[in-house]
């Protein structure tokens, strides 16, 4: 039990929950919000989705990037988008047509994009520095099951917040806020503090480094007696 224990309490794990949360919370009901809020009809909402498959064209410069910066650096560029985005949405104006359907399909494509980026360097940071040695198997066991619990958490808590939101109305200027607005900002919230938290994971090293770098350490390892 209390190697279980010690396996739940490091920062990746938490600030994967909070990462986690803000995911089911947002997207659960996106669907439903860009139809009944923006006023797209389904055909539209099922079109869009093909935005967010576009999005993830863009793993190969992400890749090549997290190469050269470590996939935690990639990891928060991908969730400081995330939790923009979480926000943007709520700036989307509503019943406009084609207006509505144009920047609500580049804004999910931004998303697909800033997801990926997420998805790739979290892995890239989990597989390289974040398995403790030694422990890989007992750690994914805890780690994998956890995940599960918490994003089945997070839809369930989403649909009460949801329903208990049904005659929350605000309007600030041009923008009116309705019942998904609370849950967006609550998305944005948790993915700034997952955010935070991973900051604190240790940095997964760099596969490929500038000749600059690695020409360095060759010079000075190389006496003039062994050249």
């Amino acid at each position: 039990m209390t190697c279980y224990l010690y396996l739940l309490t490091p920062p990746y794990l938490t600030g994967r929950g909070f990462v986690l949360l803000a995911q089911m919370v947002v997207g659960t009901f996106l669907p439903l919000y860009f139809k009944d809020q923006l006023g797209l009809s389904t055909a539209q909402v099922i079109q869009l989705q093909v935005w967010v498959i576009v999005g993830r064209f863009a793993s190969y410069p992400l890749g090549w990037l997290a190469d050269r910066i470590g996939g935690k650096s990639v990891m928060l560029i991908g969730q400081a988008a995330i939790m923009v985005l979480s926000l943007a949405w709520v700036m989307l104006p509503h019943h406009q047509g084609t207006t509505t359907y144009i920047l609500t399909a580049a804004a999910l494509l931004l998303n697909g994009i800033a997801a990926m980026a997420y998805a790739l360097g979290d892995q890239r940071m989990f597989y390289g520095s974040v398995l403790p040695v030694g422990r890989n198997m007992n750690y994914i066991m805890v780690y994998y099951p956890v995940c599960q619990v918490i994003s089945g958490a997070g839809n369930l808590s989403s649909g009460f917040l949801l329903d208990g939101l049904k005659g929350f109305h605000l309007s600030i200027g041009p923008v009116h806020l309705g019942q998904f607005a609370p849950l967006f900002a609550l998305g944005a919230v948790l993915a700034g503090v997952g955010a935070w938290i991973l900051t604190f994971v240790r940095k997964d090293p760099p596969s490929i480094k500038t000749e600059k770098t690695t020409s360095g350490p060759d010079l000075e390892q190389t006496s003039p007696g062994q050249a």
